[in-house]
Parts: C-alpha cells; structure tokens; sequence
C-alpha cells in the first residue's frame, strides 16, 4: 500500500528529561500523566537505550563494554525503583484523587464568584453610568399582542439565517432528467479512453468502473461548453485479501489529496477524461505493486524464506521475484536463473500491469499466469503457483519426450497429467498403475523427484534423482536397475501363496567353472521350503528393442548345507562348523514352454503377436469365451508360479523315483495322470521277497495289474495346516477269497499305504518303507493262496500236523471259518457256532511275524474272544508253519473256541487266604499249546486239558509230572477226579 508518512519520536526518544519531568506536558490542568502511558513510556526508553547499547558496544574495548553496561543496569535499576514505588503508592490514591476533584471544584466555583463580582462592579463604574431607558415600541407591542405575530424584522435576516424552502419532488426529478442529458451530451461529443468505456448515468452523475484498479463519479454543474467536469467521489478497488484483514489500503485524507489534485487538473483541460483516467491508474497500479510487495514480504517471513527472494523492487514501477535458485548453477542455459517480474507496461502504461517471465514461457502460457493479478484476488502467491504449474509442465514436457524415445516404439508412452503436474513413466509391460515410476517437480526449489506408489522404500530412488537433477546419461542405466527390483517384488508376489521364497542373493560356493557363472547378474534365487536341496533361479533380460518387456529363463540347481571348512571333492569330509553356506552342484535350465503348455498347465500368458495389440488377446481365435478366461493381476508371473508349483510337486517323486531305482525298484519316473490332474509314479517292476516260493511270488505279480504313487494334501481346518504324504496303490486282480465286506467283492482290489513325504536326506526311510510293505503283502498273500487252496477243497479236511488233531473232520474248512475282510493288508475270519468271533491277522514289520488281534461281533456278546488269553500261542502256531499256518489257524480256532467259551466262564476274582495271608484266586488259566490249557484252582490242583477235534476233550491230574510217576510239590492230587468225570 501507500507508505504514510512516519509519526515523529516519542517523548522517550526526543531527548531531555525523564518521565516524571514531562508529566507537565503531557497531562491535564493537574500536571498528571497515565500510569499505563507512563511505564509505556519507561520500557520503550528502556528498549531503545538497550538497542543502542548492542550497536556501540561492539566498538569499545572489554572495560568501557564493562563500564556501560554497569551504568545501564544502574540507571535502569533506579528508573525502576522509582516506577515501583510509584506503582505501590497510585495503589491508595484514590481518596487523593477524590480530595483533588474536591479542591479543583471549590476553587473553580470561588474564581466564578469572584469573576461575577468583578464584573458587576465594573458595569456599575463604566456601562450603567450613562445608560438609559428606551422608549416603548408601542407598534409592534399591540402587533404582537393583537395578531401573534410579528412582521415587521429586517429582511436581511431571512436571508441570512433561514433555509431556503426544499424545492418538490417534481422540480427535482425534472432538474435531475435535464444534468444526465447534459452529461450525456458532453460523453458523446469528447473522445473517452478505451479502459472507461464501462460507465452509468443515473440522478445527475456519470460514474466510470475500471475493473480492480477504481471507480470514480463525476458531474455537471451547467450547460455551456467550457464548463469543467466536478468530481464527485472516488473508490479505489484494490484490495489485498491475504494480508490487508480487510481494512482500507488508502487513508481518506489521501483520497481527499487526490481529488484535489484531479479536480484542479479538471479546469481548462483539453483532455479531462485522459486526465482522470491517467492519474487514477498510476495511482492503482503503484498500489498493486505495493500489494505485491507486502505479500512477497509476508511470504518470505512465514513460509518461502529460502526459496524465493525479491530481486528488485521499484516504487510504482517493478517488482522482480527469483524462485527456484538451486536450478540456478545447475542449468547452463539460467544465468539469470529463474525470474517473475510484475511492471508497468513502459511502452503504453495505460495498459494494465504485465508480467514477464525469465526464461520466456509461450504466450498462452503467459496469459494463464497473469490471470492472477488481473482478478478480483490481487495475490503474489496465485501467480507464483500458476507460473511454477507452467514451469513444471514444460520440464515434465522435455522429459517426457526423452522418456518416450527411450521406452521403444511398441511400448506405451507416458503420461503427463495432474494439478501439481505428474508424469507417469511406465517401466514394466503390463503396466501396473501402482508400479509406475512417477516424477513431479518440488514446487519450492524446482527438483525432479521420481516415487513408485507401492514402494516408499526403493533403494533406487535416490540414484534416479541423482540422474534427473544432474547427469542424465545414468538414467536408463537407473531405470534398467529399477525394472530389475521391480521384477523381483512381483516375483515374491507371485510366490506369496506357494511354500517358497525370493531371495536377491544367497550364501553360495562354487567354482570359477560353474555355470552359474554364466547367468546375469540380475537374477532371483527361489528356495523351496521343503526341498532345502534345490533352488530354483529365475533370470531376468530386458528385451531387445522393447525394454519394458522382460524375458526370464529359469533354471533348477542342486545345492547342499555347507560350511566354509568341508571338502568339496568328498562329501565325508566334514567339519564341525555351523554350515552357514550353500555348495551349488548341477544347475539345469527348465524349459518354460513344456511347464506352462504341458497336461493341466494352462497358464494365461501374453503371446508375442498379442503384445503388439495392447496386450488384448483374441479369445475367439482360441476357441474360449471371455467368461471361461483367468484373470490374473499385472504382478502375477505365470511362468515363475507355474514352474515353482511343478517343482515343488515333482521334486518329492523324483527323489522317491531315484532312490526305489538305487534299490532295485524300477519305475518310469513321475508321470501325468490320464485325467491331467496331477502326477503320480508307476512301479515297473517290485523286489523279489526273500522267503517266499517263487511260484507266490508270480502269482501275486501276475494278478498285480498297477502299482502306482501319488502325493495326496490333507488340510487341517483347526490348525490351518496343509499335509502332504505318499499314498501306495497297489491295484489287484482275480482276489483268492471271498470277503463278506460288500465294498470288496469287485474284481479289481486296490490296496493303499500311506507314508508322510519327508525331507531329501530321509528319503530312505520312506523308501524302506514301501519295500518293507511289498513285503507284508507277499507274506500275507502267501498264506491267503494255501487257505484258499483248502476251502476251496470240499469234503477236505485240514492238515493239523503236530498238534493232534486227526485228518478226517465232519466239517470242511469253509464251514469252519469264513473270510469276513482281506484288503491285502490284513485278513479278518470270523468263528464260532454263528461266526461272532474274529481273528484278524497282519504281518508286523517292526517285529518281522504275524500277529493276531481277537474281537467280537453281533447281539448279545457279553465277554471278550475267549482265544484272547491264548493269543501267543497261537502266533507262535501261525509263523511256525510258514505256509500252512492259516489253515492250522482257523481249524484249531473252531475246535478250541466251545471249550475256551467253557473255561472263559470260570471266576478269575480273589477267593481265600493263603498260610501267608496272601490273596488267591479261584481260577488261573495257563495256556501251554494252541490247544492246551492247564486250569489251577487257588495254587492247590491243576487240571491239564487237551481241546480236541469235534468238541473232545481229554483231562489229566496236573500235579502229577509229565515225565515222572510223582507228584509236583506245588500242588496236591485231585482225589476221585475219575469218578466225577
């Protein structure tokens, strides 16, 4: 605004005595003063001596610096001294302002009464000496009394003192019709300037408007030709809206000045209009700059101190802003650095202010950025962000069209859009919006700043604005980096669900001749959370002439726990150190196309003449409607995750597949389903069983249609947990015996065994697994042929060799028993009168034998299997007569179950009290033999008896000995024991 003139220096400062010396001249009729005008006085005193003190001090040496400020602090100790003493005593002065009020009435009325004494009396001396009476003025008396008025005043004193009547309403409207057309007239024959072509005649005024800068009102005071305009009012409509708080820019007594000076320029003007137009605008425009000026002041003060700096400011001529000063020494082609200069047209200064721009912008753009202080919001800091917006846009304009050559011409270009402006730099195809590089300009000191949305922390980021600011040359060698780290975020994306993880580097050892050597530096490793033996290495290339598009080969490498000190050549070189490092053996490069085009690989995938079409695929060229189509996001690497997953999921069978070779079993290796919905290993050929006879063993090859192994995944719900384990098929045909269970009386009999997948150094143990259950098969197979043999067999009886029981039975073998359940694992056969007892026989691998588990089904079973107690002696009966041992089994089962039953009856609970105080019970039963038990009754009589064929039995007195005529001293004849038989 218009700089005021300065008020003169306070009382403090213009010299002379203290405070309390000027209480004389700066109070009332009672020589006082304010107390808060006072100690105003006093701090302001004391300020400027403390000021003038730091400027002078500086000169002296360090005793006179010493000397003054002990004066100082004297001085003002006693000031203040004085002012506290003051301050307690106006605390009661109350009662002596009151006195003085009192005193100063009384004395003013007693001056009043002496004064009208002195008056009087000398009116009595002087005035009514030679005073006399006048006589009556009877007239105007009986006037006055008679009428009520009076009529006969001087006119002069109408003239003079009373108002004129107000003329009617009419005569006003008619005097007001007939000025405008008078100033109409005088606006039509006199040349106006262009800028007040905007102007209003109404009640007797024509009243110019130019926009933001005033509005003046002017008038006629007569018709004749040379009468000069009168000026009636003026308005200056320059506002500042950001720091004026809404007051005034112009005092009245500078407008009252200026319409001095323009009405006195009004007389005998050739030219009035131009006149008024010109000293109104110089005015305006010197206050626009004034405006500018204190806001750039109030800028520099609160925010833009070390980005902006006012190069140069001329009263009523020039403003001229620098900003974005770092880029100064930068940029070769800125010597005078970037520069915003707001001045006075010189050419034609009737034309409203101009900005001119260092270095020159174009003039559409020149016209956005002195859109701002041509509004009716006057503001320094619109029109720093329009001219930093257009700056911005032109940089991110240069560098687009460098971005754009440098990206291919296949490639998508980038993007420039935005308020403050953006550019979006694509660097991967597809294009992923929250990976793209994108660069804005700091709108204080003008730098490029690069910034990848998803990723706050990109260690690359600070290189890229190295090479954006300074030696652009590193920049596509940056960007190529950038790709590559984007590549492997998107390939720990793709692994996120998969049991494996991205690694940038791993702790390897190799030699100078690996392989691995071979490979780029920008690489991923990718190990396997089950598989610790193998990583997977995806290697990424920019393509040629597109280098947004990447091309990956992926290889397969075979590592192992190693530490620093162990022998490469021998792997039984080995030391104790933690094996902190990985020792990289075979690395084979996989084939993308068969793992993502093989059976059940169907991987959504962007082929090369797609790619030129923006990435659009033509599903009717396949054969597939849009709806039936994957999506997959832009992140996703089908090839990476398709390859990993068939790793993960081929490497447990290949390890199996290799070690069932090493001992013996050959397979065909891992191999697609029929279906095309995994993978599974088919054995070719099984190890021969030491033990068996050979024609057992052709026979059970013989009706073996398939052996086959899968991986199968349980999910545990509770837990969250997914398992995986081998699951063993043996697929049978032409089953020996006929089982009850209705789920096994189909001709095709698979058999399955489960073994959990474990680790590759544990591989073995699976592998001796699947041998060793190849093994209970054979054993068992062999077994169920001979019992088929027989119950086949009508009318034939069972061989009992070597337990008496004769050749010649009532009953065949299949009446005895019958084949409840046989799924190559285990066979169930059921006993007894109604067949509600079983036996279920399975080969142990842990103990190398069969062993027997007895059990009971149907209504009305109220005790266990009475053969339960014999259980030993009848595996021992089982895995003695190899071959024949099932049917021994069976035959003794059913001509020992009715006496077992008998004997299962007897109470084995508690029953006397020996000599020692000892509990006994009743009965014991101690099996000897399959079919013989010897019952002992309370540790006193034995009894021996021998289960024989067809429901016999034969009994012996235990207590005698079986080798010599006496008896055993443990226990005592059963006397009689021929008479109750």
């Amino acid at each position: 605004m218009v700089p005021l003139p300065t008020p003169g220096p306070s009382p403090l400062e213009s010299g002379g005595g203290g405070p309390m010396e000027m209480m004389g001249t700066m109070g009332g009729p009672m020589n006082s003063i304010s107390l808060g005008l006072l100690i105003q006085y006093i701090n302001q005193r004391t300020y400027s001596d403390l000021l003038n003190l730091a400027e002078i001090l500086p000169r002296k040496s360090d005793m006179e610096k010493k000397m003054d400020i002990v004066q100082f602090a004297q001085r003002t100790r006693h000031l203040y001294v004085r002012l506290l003493a003051l301050v307690k005593w106006a605390a009661s002065a109350s009662k002596v302002d009151k006195c003085n009020h009192i005193m100063n009435l009384l004395e003013k009325q007693n001056g009043l009464f002496t004064n009208t004494a002195d008056e009087l009396f000398r009116m009595t001396r002087e005035n009514l000496v030679n005073a006399r009476l006048p006589h009556f003025h009877i007239p105007a008396a009986v006037e006055t009394l008679t009428t009520g008025s009076y009529d006969r005043l001087p006119i002069t004193i109408k003239d003079r003192i009373l108002p004129l009547e107000p003329i009617k309403s009419s005569e006003r409207t008619t005097t007001l019709t007939r000025l405008e057309q008078i100033v109409q007239h005088r606006l039509v024959t006199t040349e106006l300037p262009n800028q007040m072509r905007t102007s209003k005649i109404e009640n007797g005024r024509v009243r110019f408007t130019v926009e933001h800068e005033f509005e003046v009102s002017l008038t006629l005071m007569g018709d004749t030709p040379g009468e000069p305009w009168r000026l009636l009012e003026i308005e200056i409509l320059v506002e500042d809206k950001e720091t004026g708080v809404g007051k005034a820019l112009v005092h009245p007594m500078q407008i009252g000045f200026i319409h001095q000076l323009i009405q006195s320029r009004l007389v005998d003007n050739p030219d009035p209009l131009q006149e008024v137009y010109t000293v109104l605008h110089s005015f305006s425009q010197a206050l626009q700059l004034e405006v500018l000026y204190a806001q750039t002041l109030k800028l520099l003060e609160d925010r833009l101190d070390y980005h902006i700096r006012i190069e140069e400011y001329l009263q009523g001529q020039s403003l001229a802003i620098t900003y974005w000063r770092q880029l100064t020494s930068r940029e070769p082609n800125c010597q005078m650095g970037y520069r915003l200069t707001v001045q006075v047209d010189p050419t034609q200064p009737s034309k409203p202010l101009m900005v001119l721009h260092t270095p020159t912008l174009g003039s559409k753009e020149s016209e956005i950025a002195e859109r701002a202080i041509r509004s009716d919001h006057l503001s320094i800091e619109r029109l720093l962000v329009h001219t930093i917006y257009l700056r911005t846009k032109a940089r991110l304009s240069e560098l687009k069209q460098e971005m754009d050559s440098k990206l291919g011409p296949d490639a998508e270009k980038c993007q420039l859009s935005g308020s403050p402006a953006l550019l979006h730099v694509p660097i991967l195809q597809p294009n992923l919006r929250s990976e793209q590089l994108l660069i804005s300009v700091d709108t204080h000191s003008g730098v490029l700043l690069p910034h990848v949305p998803q990723y706050d922390n990109c260690p690359i980021m600070n290189d890229i604005q190295t090479a954006l600011n300074h030696d652009k040359t590193k920049l596509e060698d940056h960007i190529s980096e950038l790709r590559y780290w984007l590549m492997l975020r998107r390939t720990e994306k793709t692994l996120q669900h998969l049991p494996a993880t991205a690694h940038e580097r791993l702790p390897l050892m190799y030699y100078a001749s690996h392989p691995l050597n071979s490979l780029g530096k920008h690489k991923v490793f990718i190990t396997f959370h089950r598989h610790p033996g193998y990583v997977v290495i995806a290697e990424f290339k920019e393509k040629e002439g597109c280098p947004c598009e990447m091309d990956q080969s992926l290889y397969l490498m075979v590592v192992k726990q190693a530490s620093i000190e162990d022998n490469p050549d021998d792997d039984t070189v080995q030391t104790s150190l933690p094996k902190s490092y990985m020792r990289a053996y075979e690395l084979v490069k996989l084939d993308s196309f068969v793992c993502t085009h093989g059976p059940s690989t169907k991987v959504d995938i962007v082929e090369p003449g797609e790619r030129a079409l923006g990435g659009k695929r033509k599903l009717a060229a396949r054969g597939e409607p849009a709806s039936k189509r994957v999506k997959v996001p832009a992140y996703f690497l089908p090839e990476v995750s398709q390859c990993v997953a068939m790793a993960d999921m081929k490497l447990p069978l290949s390890h199996l597949a290799v070690k069932l070779r090493e001992r013996g079993v050959f397979n065909t290796g891992e191999q697609v389903e029929e279906t095309g919905m995994g993978l599974l290993l088919r054995l070719v050929d099984l190890p021969t069983t030491e033990g068996l006879a050979q024609q057992t063993i052709n026979t059970l090859r013989k009706h073996l249609l398939s052996a086959s192994i899968r991986i199968q995944v349980q999910a545990d719900s509770k837990n969250f947990r997914v398992t995986r384990s081998f699951m063993m098929e043996y697929l049978f045909t032409s089953c020996p015996v006929i089982s009850q269970q209705p789920r096994e009386l189909s001709c095709r009999r698979p058999a399955y065994f489960t073994y959990e997948v474990p680790s590759a150094e544990n591989i073995n143990s699976t592998v001796d697994a699947i041998v060793a259950d190849w093994l209970v098969v054979a054993k068992l197979y062999e077994l169920v042929l001979t019992l088929a043999e027989y119950m086949s067999s009508t009318g034939a009886a069972a061989d009992s060799t070597g337990i008496g029981i004769s050749n010649t039975s009532p009953k065949s073998l299949s009446e005895m028993v019958c084949v409840r359940s046989f799924n190559y694992k285990s066979i169930v056969l059921s006993y007894g009168p109604n067949f509600d007892a079983f036996v279920n026989v399975c080969y142990s691998r842990e103990k190398e034998s069969f062993i027997l588990t007895f059990g009971m089904t149907g209504e009305g079973v109220w005790a266990s299997n009475p053969h339960t107690i014999m259980v030993d002696q009848l595996e021992n009966l089982l895995n003695e007569n190899s071959q024949m041992g099932l049917v021994d089994l069976a035959t003794t089962l059913h001509h020992t179950y009715q006496p077992l039953l008998a004997l299962a009856k007897l109470s084995p609970h508690l029953g006397v009290m020996d000599r020692r105080l000892h509990p006994v019970k009743n009965f014991t039963i101690l099996p000897q033999s399959p079919n013989r038990v010897c019952l002992v009754f309370r540790n006193v009589y034995c009894l021996n008896i021998d289960m024989l064929s067809n429901g016999l039995v034969s009994m012996r007195d235990g207590a005698f000995s079986n080798f010599e005529n006496k008896l055993i001293e443990q226990f005592y004849f059963i006397p009689h024991l021929k008479v109750r038989l």
